[in-house]
């Protein structure tokens, strides 16, 4: 069974309106897209009909040739130089001098951490389990990524 539905509109927009609604969101619908369409549609039925679908022939267009602007170079070169001006020096940025404790807190990171703490885990005798639970204990922490950043530096140095 097919069933075969006809809707008439007064405009592309409209048409537009309309199909926004109806249609997938896969192209915008505009009143341009719908004009497209009903000529592709249009076209496919005159050939259907067996009518000549040729184009007319695009008209030849020459291209209009302006003469060239006058160079800049000879303008610049028949006036007089720009007086030279030397540009202050720039003042030489010295950085504050760093800490022992802000340096170490900065350069370090979790992975720093993770690696000291597995240094502490893979231990022979195999307590380094429980020395590395001990030691995230003392930081109030149960996994490393809850140790403060702040205590990098004494953890690893724990861990060593």
């Amino acid at each position: 069974m097919s069933v075969k539905v006809t809707f008439t509109f007064n405009t592309p927009a409209e048409a537009a309106e309309f199909l926004a609604i109806v249609t997938p969101k896969t192209e915008p619908v505009t009143p341009a897209a719908v004009e497209r369409r009903l000529a592709a549609a249009n076209h496919a039925a005159e050939i259907a009909a067996g009518k000549s679908v040729e184009k007319p022939a695009k008209p030849k267009v020459t291209p209009k040739v302006t003469p060239p602007a006058p160079r800049a170079e000879a303008a610049a070169e028949n006036a007089a130089p720009a007086p030279v001006v030397a540009a202050p020096p720039m003042p030489m940025i010295v950085p504050p001098p760093a800490t022992p404790a802000a340096t170490a807190t900065t350069a370090l990171t979790l992975d720093d951490v993770r690696a000291a703490l597995r240094t502490v885990f893979n231990k022979p005798g195999g307590t380094g389990a429980q020395a590395a639970t001990a030691l995230l204990k003392k930081y109030n922490a149960t996994s490393v990524s809850q140790v403060k950043p702040e205590d990098y530096a004494a953890f690893i140095k724990e861990c060593q």
